[in-house]
């Protein structure tokens, strides 16, 4: 009953009101303070910039920019999500402080909320990621505007937007891998495990089993054990860095390295790379909190160095981790044979092993050791059988 009310508002909406879009925020018609412009990726698996970033203050206002029915709103992900369905398209905006609720109908320019700073892709300072979509493929929000709207660009990396010092240029945080090739970036994405899709909430970087994982920069250890899907995972807490308080975590460890409440240096090693928790195989999920809530790591660590391939061993597996019984990092994973090989001996050549000569076995009456005749012996009582007596007893 619910859907057909809100499809009725809908088409009631449409008819009723002009075709006209304008700006979610800042003047209706323009000109657009746009931060970060409009980036899709080449794949939809790959990393990009899904929508645009308008420049705003927290606590102003946010507008539909179309005539719709509101089909989200609420938090999401650590942010607060408005999502506006005009019929084969929909417009999302964050982070927003929702005065709008599941159903409501909305014409353009109507107000779904003000702008929140938990969540701004521009943080420290505060803008409106605006983002549409058509069906399942991104489109440019800007394009919905038309020409009547003009766009002016402000270089964020120059200036913040709320007037004060920019962030300094260096980097804040260091690589968490001594060699570090992204595998899985930030955003939404389906998950290899569950299939679902859902927002990536960190950045994967390829690490053999075993690999010495370090800390970003120096801070205080305020968590590390195990933690659901993420496995064995270590938090530290940066205090502010750039002005905003910064937080890292190291998720799918195979052994944590410290202990909540120590404090430790940028590079010291929290842990050892591994598959624990909801994993396909041995990796880092490196997460970054800052103002506390979940952000895209990879503009917090150095930029202009190469991600190059992890460094692989010259010959044989790569190490594994401790497994509980004895196995230090560093040994081997013993290869088992493959079945579908036949188990012959291979011709002689000179380029070849010659393989060792195997014992013969021993004939029915050769002396059997006392142990092996006492486990012998044990095993036959557990099955219910008389004892089996030595041949030359049998002879007398």
């Amino acid at each position: 009953m619910n859907l057909i009310v809100a499809a009725t508002t809908l088409a009631v909406v449409l008819a009723g009101w002009p075709a006209a879009w304008v700006l979610p925020i800042g003047p209706p018609a323009g000109p657009a303070p746009v931060v970060h412009g409009f980036d899709p990726p080449d794949q939809p698996w790959l990393a990009g910039h899904r929508g645009v970033d308008l420049a705003g203050t927290v606590g102003a206002e946010v507008r539909a920019a179309g005539p719709g029915v509101v089909a989200y709103a609420g938090p999401l992900a650590g942010r607060g999500v408005v999502v506006v369905d005009h019929g084969t398209l929909r417009t999302t905006y964050e982070p927003v402080t929702a005065s709008v609720t599941l159903g409501d109908a909305v014409a353009a320019g109507q107000p779904v909320g003000t702008l929140a700073a938990a969540g701004s892709h521009c943080a420290p300072a505060a803008c409106l990621h605006w983002g549409a979509r058509e069906g399942q493929r991104y489109v440019d929000p800007l394009a919905l505007v038309g020409t009547g709207a003009d766009i002016q660009l402000l270089p964020l990396d120059e200036r913040t937007l709320s007037g004060d010092p920019p962030p300094p240029a260096s980097t804040a945080l260091g690589w968490p891998v001594a060699s570090p090739h992204v595998t899985s970036p930030f955003g939404i994405r389906v998950h290899p495990v569950t299939g679902v899709l859902k927002l990536h909430d960190g950045t994967d970087f390829a690490a053999a089993c075993g690999t010495p994982i370090r800390a970003a920069a120096a801070g205080r250890v305020t968590d590390a054990g195990e933690r659901g899907a993420y496995g064995l995972q270590v938090t530290v807490d940066h205090g502010r860095l750039r002005g905003t308080p910064v937080t890292t975590s190291y998720g799918h460890l195979s052994a944590v390295t410290v202990a909540a409440g120590q404090t430790i240096p940028a590079g010291h090693a929290v842990g050892r790379a591994g598959d624990t928790g909801l994993s396909t195989g041995c990796h880092l999920h490196f997460m970054l909190y800052a103002a506390g809530q979940v952000t895209d790591p990879m503009p917090w660590l150095p930029a202009g160095q190469a991600a190059s391939p992890p460094t692989r061993l010259a010959s044989g597996p790569l190490p594994r981790p401790s497994d509980g019984a004895g196995h230090h990092p560093s040994s081997p994973r013993p290869r088992r044979p493959d079945p579908s090989l036949p188990h012959t001996r291979p011709r002689s050549s000179a380029s070849q092993v010659t393989l060792p000569t195997l014992p013969k076995k021993r004939s029915v009456g050769a002396r059997r050791t006392p142990h092996r005749a006492q486990r012998t012996q044990a095993r036959r009582q557990r099955r219910g059988h008389p004892p089996c007596l030595p041949l030359r007893h049998a002879q007398r």
